[in-house]
């Protein structure tokens, strides 16, 4: 399959997503990245959508395939360090964190929002 077809599922599954069609929105990107596993919005997607749903594990690793692929996105180095800080894995959420406040250093007050964030943010 083609990449072109990997982005029009990946469209496909930004709608479902913004509609809160969360489990549809993360069947549509999980075929995106079945079709054209290079594709880091597919994973990024997907993790956002498995996060959602409350699939911690699942979502850390389809960040973690995201983040491989494309290690500047700050939404899914987000997402990593959320899906990592909730199943305990300190040492990933808190280098995925730093990497994302590092691209956008206006998140650092949603970050202290984050009570899971907490122990990362401390000096």
């Amino acid at each position: 399959m083609t990449k072109a077809a990997a982005d029009a599922l990946v469209q496909e599954g930004d709608a479902l997503f913004r509609a809160e069609r969360y489990a549809d929105a993360a069947d549509v990107f999980e075929r995106a990245a079945q079709m054209y596993p290079p594709h880091p919005l597919a994973w990024r997607g997907l993790g956002h959508a498995l996060l959602c749903l409350g699939e911690l594990h699942e979502a850390a690793r389809a960040f973690d395939r995201s983040i491989g692929l494309r290690g500047d996105s700050a939404t899914a180095l987000w997402g990593g360090a959320v899906a990592h800080a909730e199943i305990g894995n300190k040492v990933v959420a808190q280098n995925y964190l730093r990497r994302a406040l590092a691209l956008q250093p206006t998140w650092i007050e949603m970050a202290r929002a984050y009570p899971q964030f907490a122990p990362y943010l401390r000096v």
